[in-house]
Parts: structure tokens; sequence; C-alpha cells
């Protein structure tokens, strides 16, 4: 079962599966490329200006479901040799089927990537914060991130997919409860980084007196998966390189 508001990318002449690329095209973001030769087969132009993004960089797409995850740190490393902007990386609990074999946690393959290379943006591609993972923790992981790779850290965020969530958690709203628990957690997420002491009430997600004591040290752009026209109206309302409450 996947995002019933989300359905592949068309590109003139040629077809490319949503898994091959996070779509920001709510927030300004370039076409997609298709790389004849890597192991993801795809490569991705960049959206707007943000730290470690600029229009028309390249990014580079790992798959946590095709390969193991030190193997994908690897790759990653290879990708800012071959002259690549950034990575992005697929955080799923499970892969798309049986004989992909791997299923990676995409936190770690981050960090050790951050570590290994220098100027390479490193993103997720995409996560679900709304329930297997909960937004204050996530807050405090990508701000932690940026803390090891100031200015490179980018977060993909989505409804997510039964194929993850369900599993890991026995949870599944349908789409105008996922859109509205995402509304909610991208609101915390960008309130923790403030580092100020917060308290937050939804209907979904509360934090009470909550703070990080580590906020990131530079801007992470938070960009929101949309390949269904009510998916990019939320992105463009809520994701974006340099989000301003509106």
């Amino acid at each position: 079962m996947q995002n019933s508001d989300e359905t592949n990318l068309i590109q003139p002449g040629r077809r490319v599966s949503r898994r091959t690329a996070i779509s920001t095209l709510a927030v300004g973001a370039g076409g997609l490329l298709v790389a004849n030769g890597l192991p993801t087969a795809s490569v991705m132009a960049a959206p707007t200006v943000a730290p470690g993004l600029a229009l028309g960089k390249i990014g580079f797409q790992l798959s946590h479901e095709q390969f193991p995850a030190p193997q994908l740190a690897d790759l990653g490393v290879q990708a800012e040799a071959g002259g690549f902007d950034n990575v992005w990386m697929s955080d799923h609990f499970q892969p798309w089927q049986d004989n992909q074999g791997h299923a990676g946690y995409a936190r770690v393959t981050q960090a050790v990537i951050g570590q290994r290379t220098k100027t390479l943006g490193v993103g997720t591609f995409v996560t679900c914060p709304t329930y297997r993972y909960r937004p204050a923790e996530l807050a405090q992981a990508f701000a932690t991130l940026s803390q090891f790779t100031p200015g490179r850290v980018i977060m993909g965020v989505g409804t997510g997919e039964a194929l993850n969530e369900t599993a890991a958690t026995g949870e599944w709203g349908n789409y105008a409860e996922r859109a509205a628990r995402l509304i909610e957690a991208v609101t915390v997420i960008r309130q923790m980084w403030t580092g100020q002491t917060i308290t937050y009430k939804g209907k979904y997600f509360q934090v009470q007196n909550a703070r990080l004591y580590d906020p990131p040290v530079s801007n992470i752009p938070i960009y929101i998966a949309a390949t269904g026209p009510k998916s990019m109206y939320l992105a463009g309302q809520y994701g974006g390189p340099d989000y301003r409450q509106h």
C-alpha cells in the first residue's frame, strides 16, 4: 500500500518512479535526469538556493534497499569525488520487495557519509516524521547531524508509506490524516530548532516544555515530497529552503 496522493513522475519522453527523486516541484526544483550506468540510475537537479544547495547542482541517490549501508557510505564518498554536490538517501524500514534484501538506518548512514566527505550535502529522500519517528526526536537527530556537518544537512519529508509505517507501528491513516500529521510534525521540528523552550499541543503531537540544548548550527532546509496536487500545495505552504511562517 502506498500514498494514494503520490503517483509516478512522468517527464517528457521518460517515466521515472517517485522512488528515484524527492519531488520539490512546489518549491522551485529543477527537472529530473537519468544517468546511465549509476547504481541507482538517477540524479536530481537541486531546488532553490539553500545551505549546501544551489539551483542546477546535481544530487546522487543512495537507496538503502539496494545496498548494505557500509557500501552506500562508500558510494557517497565516490559521489563527492566524482563531482556530485549532494546525496539523497531513502529512509525505509523495509525494502520495496524481499529480493532487494536491505533496509539500513538512514541517520547512521548520513552521519558516516558526512564525516567521510568535505562539501557534500547529505539529505533524506524521504523521512516520514509522523509514525515510527516522532518529530521532537527527529529535530534532535538532525540538529546533532548539523553539529558534525554544518551547512550540509538536508531533511526531506513525506506523508509516508504503509510498507514502512504500518509494519513498524501498526498505524496508518488516510491521506487527510497523514497530511495533517506532517504539518504538525514540520511545525514542531522547526520550533525545536530555534533552541527555545517550547510547548506544542496539536491533534496528533504534543510537546511540553521541551528544548534542544544543541540546536542546528546552520539552517536545515526541509523539502516535502510532492507528486500529487494536494501534496504539492502542502509543500508550497510548509516546505522550502528558507521557510518563514505565513
